[in-house]
């Protein structure tokens, strides 16, 4: 089933505090469990080396090969709406400088899970906040939609929970993420969300004309994920 055959359908909206969205109970992702290895020389070593090989090849043909051989349909669609937006919002160059962003952070990731330097347990808090955010986004979406409303009315305290669960997913993320990426890398993720975690954006992105398309795929993920 394709995002485009997916429907918005109100019957089954899944609410934002809904448990099926929380964090899961227990969850390993600490400053502690994610730290850089204690014991110095060879392990050390091999972090500094991962954070190389992994800023190469997301540098690279190979890289943006990675990131079509793993990034499903939906994933591509999404990225390409966020550029689009983030064009109309901004200008061109920033819309290709924060694609460009998304996608060496995607790949530095995905090549620290190959080499299992990050697992499925230490993602587990940052999928719950992603679900709720997901769910967040669809249900502000069709309750506008419910109410014979147009985006651009979405209401400022909708806003603001927005704005708070992308803080909380790059607060998570980088607890995760910094111990394992070099500076560079660290400050392509915060200028996504330093894009993304205002007012300002997330009202003109409820005014923007793929807004709907951009939750088909939330909600999209939502049901298969």
């Amino acid at each position: 089933m394709s995002v485009s055959e997916f429907s918005l359908d109100e019957s089954w909206s899944l609410d934002d505090d809904d448990e099926s969205v929380e964090a899961p109970e227990g969850s390993s992702l600490t400053t502690s469990s994610v730290a850089s290895p204690s014991v110095p020389g060879k392990q050390s070593l091999l972090l500094r080396a991962k954070k190389n090989i992994a800023g190469k090849a997301a540098n690279s043909g190979v890289g943006r090969a990675l990131f079509k051989k793993f990034a499903d349909e939906e994933t591509v669609h999404l990225l390409a709406i966020f550029r689009a937006m983030v064009t109309r919002y901004s200008d061109e160059k920033t819309g290709k400088a924060m694609q460009k962003n998304v996608v060496k952070i995607f790949v530095k990731v995905l090549i620290l899970y190959e080499d299992k330097i990050l697992t499925e347990e230490n993602f587990q808090e940052i999928y719950g906040l992603f679900r709720k955010m997901c769910a967040l986004l669809k249900n502000s979406f069709l309750n506008l939609k419910a109410n014979n409303q147009t985006g651009s009315e979405l209401d400022e305290a909708t806003n603001q929970r927005i704005v708070a669960r992308l803080k909380e997913m790059h607060s998570s993320l980088h607890v995760l993420l910094s111990p394992r990426l070099t500076s560079s890398s660290l400050t392509r993720m915060n200028e996504i969300f330093a894009l993304m975690a205002t007012e300002k954006f997330i009202k003109f992105i409820f005014a923007d004309q793929d807004l709907e398309n951009m939750v088909k795929i939330f909600a999209y993920y939502l049901n298969h994920y």
